[in-house]
């Protein structure tokens, strides 16, 4: 359970692995984990649901479900949990550094309103034709692919902040 009392993050909490690097986000197209402790990231997370469906926690919004379709959002310092509510399970995970740009923005302070960003949301169509290309470019490794990755991570990080879900 993840309650309001972490917010002073525990950094035992902060997870290490599988981390963006600052000029290059991290991208898991096959991720198949059906159940991860409560942690937080130094990068935006973004999970899309390709198949299953699975229960997240974040103190902001308690428990909620995410199907086919769906995005979970969680924001720099954002402590978050989940865990499978299919046998069959296929997510894009991606992790993207906010620490690119010379404007001063405290990631850590920003919210979504709502982690759980529905298939319907017209933002979620916005952000999903940039991870479909993030991902394919990170897949296939074309010339000059590392340049675009980075490219496309900075473009959905200012949807983001220009998003009206942000707080």
């Amino acid at each position: 359970n993840i309650g309001k009392e972490h917010l002073n993050m525990n950094p035992q909490l902060l997870e290490t692995w599988n981390t963006a690097s600052k000029d290059y986000p991290f991208v898991d197209t096959e991720s198949r984990i059906m159940k991860y402790f409560p942690h937080f990231h130094d990068e935006i997370e973004i999970m899309v649901i390709i198949s299953g469906e699975l229960n997240f926690t974040t103190a902001e919004n308690g428990v909620q479900t995410a199907h086919v379709g769906d995005m979970c959002i969680f924001m720099p310092q954002q402590i978050h949990s989940f865990s499978s509510l299919a046998n069959v399970n296929h997510m894009y995970i991606l992790k993207l550094h906010s620490r690119n740009s010379k404007e001063k923005i405290n990631f850590n302070l920003l919210r979504f309103e709502n982690s759980l960003l529905k298939k319907d949301d017209p933002f979620n169509a916005t952000l999903r034709q940039y991870i479909d290309k993030l991902c394919t470019e990170t897949k296939d490794k074309k010339l000059g692919y590392g340049y675009l990755a980075n490219s496309i991570s900075n473009l959905i990080i200012s949807e983001i902040l220009r998003s009206d879900h942000i707080t």
